[in-house]
């Protein structure tokens, strides 16, 4: 029997007829599994949504009202709790609708931890805690709305403050404070020499630099050598190598030679610390050659509104907007109407074939698109702000770059500050790194805030930031724990065991054995990075 065809009130009864036959409703044979389908069982036979969709359907199928109350948000209760080891805490969810009622939708909300170690939630929104100290956001979703209660769980002792001249240890020492977690000790000048030298500029120390460093005795010898390495020419190749996987520099796509030129752009951009609102104002606003010294070729990559708006957000601002593409974002405010405002910064871009190898980018006059549903014109806008006036004969990348180095942008120095943070320490304030979002709060928010605020006020140098983020007590503890924070994963009261990349892999094993690598096209002597 077909149903979509015929007009409602036949179809109501049509579904009316076929209850009695209950296995045969399609809901009901898929829930159970008799039927096979792609995302799984999604509703427990005789649970509170099977009730409710078999009520709905015996009731006559019946659409919502044209003016039904919509919710506008929810409030969950506690928003904050802390908790003792072994124990729990019953959450509860509350729908604020349009015209102010205020109703207890708790069964109805679906939960999630975004630290599982530290806090557990089940579906009906009981929270456990075990052993793990940190904090955990648990989320809360109900018909596309969202909220986050903070569920902490602390340790008892009193947390040994040393004198601290470095801003980022003040609030990290904060935190431990607040979690009562005593943090290793500082790391040897041996073991500190090879982690800031493979973390800065991706090599290992020579036999004569570990000599000269543990033979000098000043008590500022760290900090010298960390201005040292930031000059170093293997600084800037190691962040080009870097950035070129940001950007999915990638040979297939711009061939040989529009790789080695955006290479060599990225490096010049490290050698000489330019600003970072001018290196992101470049790759947004990037025109000529794919085979010039450029970030042009990053559009060949890229080569559409949609894909550069989902790359963009997700690298440069740490919002996974592709979410929003085909349905609201499930744990954030992004919805379609977002989602291609934003890619409308990109229609501009074109692409014209200069040769064998190049592509020439240009930029053109550009258009909002359409949105899907509506089919009317989205207004082109930055993530959450207001529409943007284009005029016809001016760049929309350049409007979006005017928009995103904006001091106030709320995305970009906080994104920057998160990934320096993930490299060095082998996990971002907020992780995963490129998804920050307000459910997905940093484990360390006063933190993030104000290494960003710093970054801005410094005027973009990234550089500087680095030397602070280095020159940090937090930054040079040991990896050997203590009883105290053995089982801390989360707050960076020691230092974790991080893995060398496949490029910094091959040239320290070169460099160890003294057999240098052959690489296809490049004349001997070439490193990996």
């Amino acid at each position: 029997m077909s149903l979509t065809s015929q007009p409602l009130s036949k179809r109501l009864g049509a579904v009316e007829s076929m209850l009695p036959l209950r296995k045969q409703v399609c809901f009901y044979v898929k829930q159970r599994g008799i039927c096979p389908m792609g995302g799984g069982r999604k509703i427990e036979n005789g649970g509170l949504w099977y009730a409710r969709i078999l009520r709905w359907l015996r009731e006559g199928a019946m659409l919502d009202e044209p003016h039904a109350l919509a919710t506008t948000r929810i409030e969950i209760f506690p928003a904050t709790a802390i908790m003792a080891r072994d124990s729990g805490q019953q959450l509860q969810v509350f729908a604020i609708d349009s015209d102010g009622t205020k109703r207890c939708v708790t069964l109805e909300a679906e939960f999630i931890s975004n630290a599982t170690d530290v806090a557990e939630v089940d579906s009906d929104g009981l929270v456990h805690v075990s052993m793990v100290p940190g904090e955990a956001a648990i989320l809360a979703r109900y018909r596309g709305a969202v909220s986050v209660a903070r569920v902490r769980l602390p340790q008892s002792g009193v947390v040994r403050r040393p004198v601290l001249t470095n801003p980022i240890d003040t609030l990290v020492w904060d935190r431990f404070s607040l979690l009562g977690i005593q943090p290793s000790e500082l790391v040897d000048d041996a073991n500190f020499l090879r982690r800031v030298y493979l973390d800065l500029i991706g090599t290992l120390p020579t036999v004569v630099e570990v000599r000269g460093f543990l033979g000098d005795s000043s008590l500022d010898k760290r900090e010298k050598l960390i201005d040292e390495l930031l000059l170093r020419r293997e600084y800037a190749d190691f962040w080009a190598m870097k950035w070129a996987d940001i950007l999915r520099v990638d040979r297939e796509r711009i061939q040989s030679n529009g790789t080695i030129a955006m290479t060599r752009w990225l490096r010049d951009q490290f050698a000489n610390n330019r600003p970072y609102d001018e290196f992101v104002t470049d790759i947004m606003t990037a025109v000529g050659s794919s085979v010039s010294e450029s970030p042009a070729a990053f559009y060949v990559v890229h080569n559409d509104a949609e894909k550069l708006a989902r790359s963009i957000s997700q690298a440069f601002l740490g919002v996974r907007i592709e979410c929003a593409q085909c349905h609201h974002h499930p744990f954030e405010k992004w919805g379609q109407h977002d989602y291609f405002a934003f890619a409308g910064f990109f229609t501009g871009v074109t692409q014209k074939k200069m040769g064998v190898q190049a592509q020439k980018i240009a930029e053109g006059p550009g258009q909002d698109l359409t949105h899907p549903r509506t089919l009317q014109k989205v207004p082109t806008a930055g993530l959450g702000a207001a529409p943007i006036v284009i005029a016809e004969d001016s760049s929309r990348r350049a409007a979006l770059a005017e928009w995103m180095t904006q001091p106030a942008n709320p995305f970009l120095a906080r994104m920057l500050m998160n990934r320096l943070w993930a490299h060095y320490f082998g996990r971002g304030l907020a992780d995963p790194i490129d998804d920050m979002r307000s459910t997905n709060p940093a484990s360390n928010e006063p933190l993030l805030n104000m290494l960003a605020k710093r970054f801005v006020e410094d005027g973009f140098d990234v550089k500087k930031i680095t030397k602070v983020i280095l020159t940090s007590r937090v930054y040079q503890l040991s990896v050997e724990v203590n009883q105290s924070n053995e089982l801390d994963e989360q707050n960076f009261s020691h230092a974790r065991w991080k893995a060398m990349s496949a490029e910094v892999l091959l040239d320290a094993i070169s460099q160890a054995t003294g057999v240098s690598e052959s690489f296809n096209g490049w004349p001997d002597g070439y490193r990996a990075i």
